[in-house]
């Protein structure tokens, strides 16, 4: 007789099967102590297929509907454009007090070398064009988690 019986595993296996007498595995056949947790298993699934499952006496959608809060759509409120215009005026501010800082700056856009101007273009547009395609795939990667 063998000694090196069936793992729970493999005995669940072939339970859920449905095996017949013949098509059942040599060991099953001889050891009484695989097909005593085998018929076990049998008669447990048997009675797990038996339950029927439970019934709600209330709707559980109508209570879960309720609980739904409706979004109210939001009035564009005056304090909006009073920050708004705050930050441009800021901006527009800022602009001016290191205009004398930021005009060498833009002499280099006004040089004769047409070929400078053209490598800081395309350099500005790839780098643009990259971080698009990343803030993209971070978007198609949260869209994807929020709809599993």
């Amino acid at each position: 007789m063998n000694t090196n019986h069936l793992t729970d595993e493999n005995i669940q296996d072939i339970a859920l099967k449905n095996l017949k007498e013949e098509q059942l595995p040599m060991h099953i056949k001889e050891c009484t102590e695989c097909k005593a947790s085998l018929k076990a298993y049998q008669v447990m699934m048997n009675s797990m297929n038996e339950i029927r499952p439970e019934s709600f006496s209330f709707d559980v959608s109508e209570l879960v509907m309720q609980r739904i809060k409706v979004a109210e759509p939001e009035s564009s409120s005056v304090w909006v454009y009073v920050l708004a215009s705050a930050l441009i005026i800021f901006v527009t501010g800022v602009l001016l007090f290191f205009m004398p800082v930021l005009k060498p700056f833009f002499e280099l856009f006004h040089s004769p070398d047409s070929m400078y101007n053209l490598f800081v273009a395309v350099t500005g547009l790839c780098v643009f064009a990259f971080l698009m395609q990343d803030v993209l795939r971070q978007y198609k990667q949260k869209e994807k988690l929020l709809l599993q």
